[in-house]
C-alpha cells in the first residue's frame, strides 16, 4: 500500500509550512490514482488502487463519487469525481485511519483481522450503493486498445532538424525502425558494437 503511504506523507508537507496550491495539486493527482479495476487483479497496484477508492468512498461527505451517466455517444458511462477542497479535511483522515489499522494488524501479526479488513475493501460486489460488479460491464464495453510506445525519429535537412512522429500501431513501430536503421549494413554495425562491449558482460 505504498500508494496510500506516499499520499499521506505528501499531505504532511503542510506541517513544514509548504502547504500551497501546488502541493494541493500534487495530492489531487495522487488521489487520482484510484480507479475501477477488474475482478481479477493482475498487478498488485491495480487492487491497491481499488482498495484506496473504497476507503475514500466510505468516508462519505461527497468527497469521492462514482455516478452512472450517459456518455456523449448515448451509451452508459461512469463519472468519477473528487472534491479537492476536502482532500485535507476528509480524505487525509480516512487514509490515516486505514493505514493505522493496517499497521496495527501487521505489528501484532493479526493476520485474521488484516485479511478480513482487506477482503472487505477489495471485494467487487453488486447490489450495493456502488455496484462495481455491474460497473465492470460498462468499463469493459469502453475498453480501448492498449497504447503502443512508438519512438520518434529526427532528421537533419537543409541545416534544420525535423522531428518525425508515427501512428501508435504495429505499422507505426515497424516504420519507425525502418527509418531509424536505413544503413544496409546495420547488422554488421550492431555486431561490431556487441563485440566492443562483450567483455563487460563476460
Amino acid at each position: 500500500m505504498y500508494l496510500a503511504v506516499t499520499w499521506w506523507l505528501s499531505s504532511n508537507l503542510g506541517v513544514t509550512g509548504l502547504w500551497s496550491k501546488s502541493i494541493k495539486g500534487v495530492l489531487y493527482m495522487w488521489a487520482g490514482v484510484v480507479k475501477i479495476s477488474r475482478i481479477r487483479y493482475d498487478p498488485a497496484h491495480a487492487q491497491a488502487r481499488y482498495v484506496i477508492l473504497q476507503v475514500l468512498l466510505e468516508c462519505g461527505e461527497d468527497f469521492v463519487k462514482v455516478e452512472k451517466i450517459d456518455g456523449a455517444d448515448g451509451n452508459p458511462d461512469l463519472l468519477l469525481s473528487m472534491d479537492r477542497s476536502k482532500i485535507a479535511s476528509v480524505g487525509k483522515p480516512a487514509i490515516a485511519k486505514f493505514l493505522g489499522k493496517l499497521q496495527l494488524y501487521r505489528a501484532t501479526a493479526d493476520i485474521a483481522s488484516a485479511k478480513e479488513m482487506y477482503d472487505k475493501y477489495s471485494a467487487v460486489k453488486s447490489g450495493t450503493k456502488y455496484p462495481f460488479l455491474d460497473y465492470r460491464e460498462i468499463v469493459m464495453a469502453r475498453k480501448k486498445p492498449r497504447r503502443l510506445f512508438v519512438q520518434t525519429n529526427t532528421f537533419a535537412e537543409n541545416g534544420k532538424v525535423d522531428l518525425k512522429t508515427y501512428e501508435p500501431s504495429a505499422d507505426g513501430i515497424i516504420q519507425s525502425w525502418v527509418d531509424r536503421f536505413q544503413e544496409e549494413n546495420v547488422d554488421d554495425i550492431l555486431e561490431e558494437l556487441w563485440a566492443k562491449d562483450k567483455h563487460h558482460f563476460s
